[in-house]
């Protein structure tokens, strides 16, 4: 079966967004359409689970082990993850911090790319949340799970200030784009 037939060419995604965004719920709605393959954050070399569940399967290692650019390895996981799930519509999620600026302003510049750009309008318990996340090393909350909250849990006012400024210029900038 040719997996990609003239009338479903290949229609590749990203969507572009910071953390605690919701971006992970948004990828579970999107992978549950037949004809679409939503990936979680392939380009975080710290996203072992990420890496496990989308890259690995495809490429045998790890995206930071490939021998492949970024670029490279872009257009090889969109034709590889078309073709492992027959699906056309192929994407995943990237955050500020996963590419170097360049080279996601070169990728939302794409016009072959179509493109959503996700952001919780609540920056500060974005980044409330983000904070919390990283203290406790528990990015997403496991059915049947509670997040354990340290205690105390202190908010670094700076850390929060800088992260949430560095995170709308990156948006209004993709907003520009």
């Amino acid at each position: 079966v040719n997996f990609l037939r003239k009338r479903e060419a290949l229609q590749p995604f990203i969507i572009f967004c910071h953390a605690r965004s919701s971006s992970s719920r948004l990828i579970r709605t999107l992978q549950q359409h037949p004809k679409i393959h939503c990936a979680g954050e392939i380009f975080n070399k710290k996203g072992d689970w990420a890496q496990t569940n989308y890259v690995i399967p495809l490429f045998g290692k790890a995206q930071y082990e490939s021998d492949l650019s970024p670029d490279e390895f872009l257009w090889e996981f969109y034709k590889k993850a078309a073709k492992h799930d027959n699906k056309a519509i192929v994407g995943f999620k990237i955050f500020i911090d996963h590419q170097p600026a360049n080279l996601q302003r070169k990728w939302i510049l794409d016009r072959r790319i179509k493109k959503i750009l996700l952001s919780r309008r609540n920056m500060l318990q974005a980044g409330r949340s983000f904070q919390l996340a990283s203290q406790t090393k528990q990015y997403a909350k496991r059915p049947g799970k509670d997040v354990e909250l340290p205690q105390p849990f202190d908010v670094n006012v700076k850390h929060m200030r800088n992260w949430i400024e560095r995170n709308n210029e990156w948006l209004q900038e993709c907003r520009e784009l």
